[in-house]
């Protein structure tokens, strides 16, 4: 909550600047995740649990703000609710990795799904880049 008036300043400089700190955010926030992990150290916890939380209010702000952005007006509450039913899928990621953990090491997983971020912020901002 405490990170949306910041995306929402980084939204009116431009709307797909959020997304990347957002994305940004996550990426080194699984990043400091891999590393609580390995270094079996719970007090690092508040070093993951920052970033990670940043990301969240940034990338719900842009992608609130996207929706709000393509949809006519008779669509809008329809397609916000999809919105919100995909990000709130994310909640179940906790869940998918405990089990994942069984036969794959945690910091493993974490470092995967720091690098899909990565991926997604290396594509947020190419676009950017071949639309300016």
């Amino acid at each position: 909550m405490a990170a949306q008036p910041i995306a929402r300043r980084l939204e009116a400089r431009h709307p797909r600047l959020v997304a990347r700190a957002g994305l940004a955010a996550v990426t080194a926030g699984m990043l400091a995740a891999a590393l609580t992990v390995v270094l079996r150290e719970p007090a690092l916890n508040a070093a993951a649990a920052v970033p990670l939380g940043l990301g969240y209010g940034f990338v719900l702000t842009y992608s609130l703000g996207e929706t709000a952005r393509i949809a006519a007006p008779d669509e809008l509450a329809g397609l916000t609710a999809v919105a919100y039913a995909v990000i709130y899928a994310g909640m179940f990621t906790p869940l998918l990795l405990t089990v994942l953990a069984e036969v794959v090491p945690m910091a493993l997983l974490l470092t995967v799904l720091s690098g899909l971020a990565a991926l997604c912020l290396l594509r947020a901002t190419r676009q950017a880049v071949l639309r300016s």
